[in-house]
C-alpha cells in the first residue's frame, strides 16, 4: 500500500504531498500492470458502443482478435509487436474515420506491448505521440464516445511515461475525456472503468473514494455491450477495491473470475 499524504494546512506542503502521491500511484499501477489492464481493456472495447458511422462492428471484430495475444503469455510479446507494426503499416495513409480509429487503437496496443513486455519506453513515447495525433483528428472531425474514449486512453497511457508535473496535468484530462465519452453513451463500460480506477487509486484528499469505485465497477459490469477485456478490468478493479476495504474474501472471488477470463494474464 502507498502511504496517503498527510492532511496539512500549508498549501505548499500539500501540493508537494500530492505530487509525490500521484507519482507513486502511477508507478505502482505500472509495476503491477493494473493501469495497462484498464487501458487496454477500455481500448479493446472502445468500438462496442455503436459509433464511427456504422463501422463499429467491423472494428469490434478486428480488435476482439487482439485480445488473446495481448493478454496472453509474455513469450509471445515480440511476435505480437511485429504483427501490430505490420497492421499499423497497412493502415498508413488512410485518413477516413475508420482509418484514424484503427491507427490510433493499433498504436495504443503496440505501446502497451512496448511498455509492459519489451521495455521499449522511448519507442512507446513516439508510438503514443503518433496515436494521439490520429485520436485528436478523430475527435475534431467526428466527436463520439469512441473518439473521446480513445483520446482518454492515450492520455492515460502517456501518464506511465510522464514526469510528476506532467502527470498532474494529464490526470484531470483523462477523467474529463472519459466523462465526455459518457455524455454520448452513458453505458460505456470502458469509460466507466477508467473513471473507477481513478477513484480507486487516488487518496481521499484528492478525490479518491474506494466505495464509489466499487459502485462504478459494478455499473460497468451491467453494461449491455461489455466485452471480455472490459469485464476482466472491472473484476480486477473490484478485487483491488475490496482489498483496500479489507474485504479480502470477496476480493478473491472477483480475482478468480478474472482468472477464468484470461488465465495467462500477467497480473494473475
Amino acid at each position: 500500500m502507498i502511504p496517503r499524504p498527510a492532511r496539512v494546512r500549508n498549501s505548499g506542503i500539500a501540493v508537494d504531498a500530492m505530487l509525490v502521491y500521484i507519482s507513486c500511484m502511477v508507478r505502482r499501477l505500472e509495476k503491477r500492470g493494473l493501469w495497462g489492464t484498464a487501458i487496454v481493456a477500455i481500448m479493446l472495447g472502445a468500438v462496442a458502443g455503436g459509433e464511427v458511422h456504422g463501422m463499429e462492428q467491423r472494428l469490434r471484430d478486428e480488435f476482439l482478435a487482439w485480445e488473446a495475444p495481448v493478454f496472453g503469455p509474455a513469450a509471445h510479446a515480440r511476435r505480437t509487436h511485429t504483427e501490430l507494426t505490420r497492421a499499423v503499416a497497412a493502415t498508413d495513409g488512410d485518413t477516413s474515420d475508420i482509418g484514424l480509429a484503427r491507427q490510433a487503437n493499433l498504436l495504443m496496443l503496440r505501446s502497451f506491448i512496448e511498455i509492459y513486455r519489451l521495455d521499449l519506453r522511448d519507442d512507446a513515447r513516439e508510438t503514443l505521440a503518433e496515436a494521439r495525433i490520429h485520436a485528436e483528428r478523430l475527435v475534431d472531425r467526428s466527436p463520439s464516445a469512441f473518439a473521446y474514449r480513445t483520446l482518454a486512453d492515450i492520455s492515460a497511457q502517456q501518464m506511465l511515461l510522464a514526469s510528476t508535473l506532467q502527470i498532474i496535468s494529464l490526470a484531470p484530462r483523462v477523467e474529463q475525456l472519459a466523462k465526455k465519452a459518457l455524455e454520448y453513451d452513458k453505458h460505456d463500460a470502458g469509460a466507466i472503468n477508467l473513471i473507477a480506477f481513478g477513484r480507486l487509486n487516488a487518496p481521499r484528499l484528492f478525490g479518491g473514494n474506494p466505495e464509489e469505485a466499487q459502485t462504478l465497477f459494478l455499473r460497468a459490469l451491467e453494461s449491455p455491450e461489455i466485452m471480455p477485456s472490459q469485464r476482466f478490468a472491472a473484476y480486477i478493479g473490484l478485487a483491488e477495491t475490496l482489498e483496500k476495504l479489507r474485504r479480502r474474501e470477496e476480493a478473491a472471488v472477483y480475482r478468480e473470475r478474472a482468472r477464468e477470463l484470461f488465465p495467462d494474464h500477467w497480473d494473475l
